[in-house]
């Protein structure tokens, strides 16, 4: 089984964002921290638990991901609608989503936003890819 942020990561990039300019796992590089002349993505596990106890063995296993997107400075579309068409794409390939509030960092003036995507293997979801 691979990681969460491994499967997000490959899920991601499947969809060819033409928003999208980079997608981190873990953490972004430091030669990339301070370019806020592109929309970067970083893709952290939020979830990786046991779930559904049955006979005591476990039948299935909850994931998740933060995916923390970075808008570059002066974007050129709609933040709004990049945001649905993503949060669609994921559930229709039966990610269950959540998001947060629109944020400006106060270092690079760019507007980040949170998005949690999870999935449980036992049902089968989010590991098509």
């Amino acid at each position: 089984m691979e990681l969460p942020v491994v499967t997000m990561a490959k899920v991601i990039n499947s969809f060819s964002l033409p928003w999208l300019d980079n997608v981190f796992r873990g953490s972004i590089p430091p030669a990339y921290l301070e370019k806020t002349d592109n929309t970067t993505m970083l893709i952290t596990e939020s979830m990786n638990e046991p779930q559904v106890s049955l006979n005591g063995r476990h039948k299935g296993w909850l994931m998740g991901t933060e995916l923390q997107i970075f808008y570059k400075v002066g974007a050129q579309f709609n933040t709004q609608d990049a945001e649905i068409d993503l949060t669609s794409r994921l559930e229709q390939l039966g990610y269950k989503t959540e998001t947060r509030a629109r944020v400006k960092d106060p270092d690079t003036n760019q507007v980040t936003k949170v998005l949690f995507a999870t999935w449980d293997l036992l049902g089968g979801t989010g590991n098509e890819t």
